[in-house]
């Protein structure tokens, strides 16, 4: 879901039905149904400033060879 506030801020969110793990001893098991049952979603970062600022955050740099 995207959609912009009424300050034109975007706001970004989704959530996956289905959870994030198959494995039932896991702790995100049920996490997202839950959330999905509650009628939650989880706010997606967005701006350049919270991508960066994830410390998850890995990048790859692709290059196409030069003949």
């Amino acid at each position: 879901m995207v959609s912009w506030d009424d300050d034109g801020d975007l706001q970004a969110g989704g959530i996956l039905t289905y959870s994030q793990s198959q494995e039932a001893d896991s702790p995100h098991y049920a996490d997202m149904t839950e959330l999905y049952s509650r009628g939650e979603w989880i706010d997606f970062p967005f701006t350049e400033e919270e991508i960066l600022a994830d410390p998850n955050l890995r990048t790859l740099t692709l290059t196409e060879p030069i003949n």
